[in-house]
């Protein structure tokens, strides 16, 4: 279950890891800030590279490993369904993240016929004019209510997942959200994610308090209302993935989001190979990188030793650990 990468740290396999083969977004999201950035595709890793990863990395996962594949928007990587499709013939259990902005009925095919297992679409509010708003682009929201149908008719044993991130705007809306989901035979369930500074923002603690209301909820009172509600909805197995601890959790964040992450148990739980080709086990920390090195020679390099002792005695305000990587972590104000 463990495999040594220095003769001092010692993780355990990985059951998930993300890869970013896509970089381009056509989405202006308000939370995200990515779709600014202009990618050097010269550096970018190939398909055949990340081929040869994915079978190179087997030792250092666990059997049946899911990779969560990601970007930017997923879909825009014309390599992205050979890919796909690569890894579950590897036995990988394959996820993927996506606008839905691309998935017409010809793509919802070419995504059934690479046998995806999982995939969960950006949807941040039933009012079609919320949702438009936030992430940028009109039509946002039919596109993405149009590709869970395409989705169902060419793969009716995929599961779609609605991941939504808990913000100023929806705040309202979410308990609407939560139940349409729950009435609605095709989602699985919704996954719910507490708003951080945006990514791809230069790193500002105190981003929050120049918000004007659109992310960072001006009445915490009513956030901590609606995520009441959402607790007492899951306490009676309504389809929300999060934990009633993190839903706790997210109360505590609201009300301080200067929370700090206690302990920081990343390593083993999860790593993600960007677009560059850059492995990291935190979002903060490059260990290494698959177009230069062999990923055996990256999990036994010194370097990861030293990052490994930086993340354990991190005390940075980090928000990783409230969302993606709660159940790994320990929030010091909420024990």
């Amino acid at each position: 279950m463990i495999f040594e990468m220095t003769d001092i740290v010692k993780i355990e396999k990985s059951k998930f890891f993300s890869i970013i083969p896509a970089f381009t977004c056509m989405l202006r999201c308000k939370m995200c800030y990515h779709w600014k950035r202009e990618p050097n595709l010269s550096e970018a890793v190939t398909i055949d590279k990340w081929k040869e990863f994915l079978t190179e990395v087997k030792p250092f996962v666990e059997k049946g490993c899911q990779i969560n594949f990601a970007g930017g928007e997923t879909f825009s990587h014309e390599g992205i369904f050979e890919l796909i499709k690569f890894s579950n013939e590897n036995g990988y259990a394959s996820a993927a993240v996506t606008n839905a902005f691309l998935i017409d009925s010809e793509m919802a095919k070419r995504v059934a016929d690479t046998g995806l297992q999982r995939i969960g679409i950006s949807l941040d509010s039933l009012d079609e004019e919320t949702h438009d708003y936030l992430r940028g682009i009109q039509g946002s929201y039919k596109l993405a209510m149009q590709a869970i149908r395409y989705l169902k008719a060419f793969n009716s044993g995929i599961r779609i997942d609605i991941q939504t991130i808990i913000l100023g705007m929806n705040i309202s809306g979410l308990p609407e959200l939560v139940e349409w989901v729950q009435s609605n035979n095709d989602l699985h369930l919704i996954n719910l994610q507490a708003i951080s500074q945006p990514f791809d923002m230069f790193p500002d603690n105190s981003w929050y308090r120049k918000d004007s209301g659109v992310l960072w909820p001006k009445d915490i009172g009513i956030v901590l209302e609606v995520l009441d509600h959402l607790i007492e909805l899951k306490e009676k197995s309504y389809k929300i993935g999060n934990s009633v601890r993190q839903l706790k959790a997210f109360k505590a964040y609201f009300e301080n989001p200067d929370i700090m992450v206690k302990k920081c148990n990343i390593l083993g739980n999860s790593f993600e190979v960007d677009y560059y080709g850059n492995v990291k086990f935190c979002p903060m920390e490059e260990i290494g990188n698959i177009r230069k090195q062999n990923i055996s020679d990256i999990f036994r390099s010194d370097t990861i030793g030293l990052v490994s002792r930086r993340i354990a005695n991190c005390h940075r305000v980090c928000h990783f650990g409230i969302n993606c990587f709660f159940e790994a972590a320990n929030i010091e104000s909420f024990q």
